[in-house]
Protein backbone atom coordinates (compact mmCIF):
# COMPACT_ATOMS: atom_id res chain seq x y z
CA UNK A 1 0.00 0.00 0.00
CA UNK A 2 1.19 3.19 -1.24
CA UNK A 3 1.25 6.55 0.61
CA UNK A 4 -0.92 8.72 -1.20
CA UNK A 5 -1.93 12.31 -0.39
CA UNK A 6 -5.65 11.95 -0.66
CA UNK A 7 -5.69 8.24 2.05
CA UNK A 8 -6.23 8.91 5.60
CA UNK A 9 -3.27 7.11 7.20
CA UNK A 10 -2.26 6.15 10.57
CA UNK A 11 -0.26 9.12 13.15
CA UNK A 12 2.21 6.63 14.03
CA UNK A 13 3.05 5.03 10.71
CA UNK A 14 3.19 9.28 9.52
CA UNK A 15 5.37 9.79 12.02
CA UNK A 16 7.66 6.75 11.59
CA UNK A 17 7.90 7.39 7.94
CA UNK A 18 9.42 11.43 8.66
CA UNK A 19 12.01 10.33 11.40
CA UNK A 20 13.20 7.55 9.10
CA UNK A 21 13.60 10.35 6.01
CA UNK A 22 15.01 13.24 9.00
CA UNK A 23 17.65 10.56 10.17
CA UNK A 24 18.56 9.66 6.56
CA UNK A 25 19.25 13.34 5.66
CA UNK A 26 20.59 14.01 8.46
CA UNK A 27 23.22 10.92 7.73
CA UNK A 28 23.82 12.26 4.48
CA UNK A 29 24.68 15.65 4.90
CA UNK A 30 27.10 14.54 7.63
CA UNK A 31 28.57 12.25 5.38
CA UNK A 32 28.80 15.27 2.73
CA UNK A 33 29.80 18.60 4.60
CA UNK A 34 32.38 16.45 7.26
CA UNK A 35 33.55 14.19 4.73
CA UNK A 36 33.38 15.20 1.24
CA UNK A 37 33.97 19.25 1.94
CA UNK A 38 37.44 19.12 3.30
CA UNK A 39 38.49 16.17 1.00
CA UNK A 40 37.71 18.82 -1.37
CA UNK A 41 38.88 21.73 -0.03
CA UNK A 42 42.15 20.13 0.35
CA UNK A 43 42.14 18.33 -2.89
CA UNK A 44 41.73 22.39 -4.60
CA UNK A 45 45.37 23.31 -2.30
CA UNK A 46 47.13 20.25 -3.92
CA UNK A 47 46.17 21.63 -7.61
CA UNK A 48 46.40 25.20 -6.68
CA UNK A 49 50.30 24.38 -6.34
CA UNK A 50 50.60 22.67 -9.96
CA UNK A 51 49.68 26.08 -10.84
CA UNK A 52 47.14 28.31 -12.54
CA UNK A 53 47.39 27.06 -15.63
CA UNK A 54 47.02 23.45 -14.57
CA UNK A 55 44.81 24.27 -11.52
CA UNK A 56 41.92 26.35 -13.79
CA UNK A 57 42.77 24.31 -17.13
CA UNK A 58 41.83 20.90 -15.37
CA UNK A 59 38.78 22.28 -13.81
CA UNK A 60 37.52 23.57 -17.10
CA UNK A 61 38.17 20.53 -18.98
CA UNK A 62 36.35 18.45 -16.19
CA UNK A 63 33.56 21.51 -16.02
CA UNK A 64 32.57 20.66 -19.57
CA UNK A 65 33.01 16.82 -19.02
CA UNK A 66 30.31 17.21 -16.60
CA UNK A 67 28.17 19.66 -17.91
CA UNK A 68 27.46 17.65 -20.74
CA UNK A 69 26.40 14.32 -18.88
CA UNK A 70 23.05 14.76 -16.99
CA UNK A 71 24.63 13.13 -13.75
CA UNK A 72 25.48 16.00 -12.48
CA UNK A 73 23.48 19.78 -11.30
CA UNK A 74 25.14 22.25 -13.20
CA UNK A 75 25.01 24.46 -9.32
CA UNK A 76 27.99 21.84 -8.22
CA UNK A 77 30.22 22.63 -11.42
CA UNK A 78 29.37 26.39 -10.34
CA UNK A 79 30.29 25.66 -6.76
CA UNK A 80 33.17 24.07 -7.18
CA UNK A 81 34.54 26.50 -9.80
CA UNK A 82 34.04 29.25 -7.47
CA UNK A 83 35.68 28.01 -4.80
CA UNK A 84 38.40 26.95 -6.75
CA UNK A 85 39.24 30.09 -9.06
CA UNK A 86 39.14 32.32 -5.76
CA UNK A 87 41.67 29.99 -3.94
CA UNK A 88 43.83 29.98 -7.07
CA UNK A 89 43.91 33.74 -7.88
CA UNK A 90 44.16 34.59 -3.92
CA UNK A 91 46.93 32.23 -3.00
CA UNK A 92 49.05 32.20 -6.38
CA UNK A 93 48.24 36.07 -7.30
CA UNK A 94 48.02 37.89 -4.07
CA UNK A 95 44.75 39.19 -5.38
CA UNK A 96 42.36 41.12 -3.19
CA UNK A 97 39.34 38.95 -1.82
CA UNK A 98 36.76 40.78 -4.21
CA UNK A 99 38.80 40.96 -7.34
CA UNK A 100 39.46 37.35 -6.95
CA UNK A 101 35.28 36.77 -6.15
CA UNK A 102 34.52 39.08 -9.42
CA UNK A 103 36.85 37.63 -11.97
CA UNK A 104 35.46 33.95 -10.56
CA UNK A 105 31.74 34.96 -11.02
CA UNK A 106 32.67 36.05 -14.53
CA UNK A 107 34.41 33.23 -15.46
CA UNK A 108 31.85 30.59 -14.01
CA UNK A 109 28.85 32.39 -15.56
CA UNK A 110 30.96 32.25 -19.37
CA UNK A 111 31.14 28.50 -18.49
CA UNK A 112 28.09 27.94 -17.57
CA UNK A 113 26.59 29.85 -20.50
CA UNK A 114 29.00 28.02 -22.88
CA UNK A 115 28.51 24.46 -21.00
CA UNK A 116 24.32 25.24 -22.17
CA UNK A 117 25.13 26.63 -25.56
CA UNK A 118 27.09 22.98 -25.95
CA UNK A 119 24.69 21.15 -24.90
CA UNK A 120 21.76 22.54 -26.95
CA UNK A 121 24.23 22.41 -30.72
CA UNK A 122 24.40 18.52 -28.96
CA UNK A 123 20.66 18.13 -28.67
CA UNK A 124 20.31 19.57 -32.23
CA UNK A 125 22.40 17.31 -33.67
CA UNK A 126 20.96 14.93 -36.17
CA UNK A 127 21.97 11.45 -35.48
Amino acid sequence: DGVAWYKQHDTHRMLREMMRVTTWLFLIFLVLFGCCIPLFGSAVRYVADFGTLYAIGGFIVLAFAVMLTPLMPGSIVDLAGGFLFVFVLVENHNLQLSVAWLIAVVVVVLLHYSGACAQWFIGRMRV
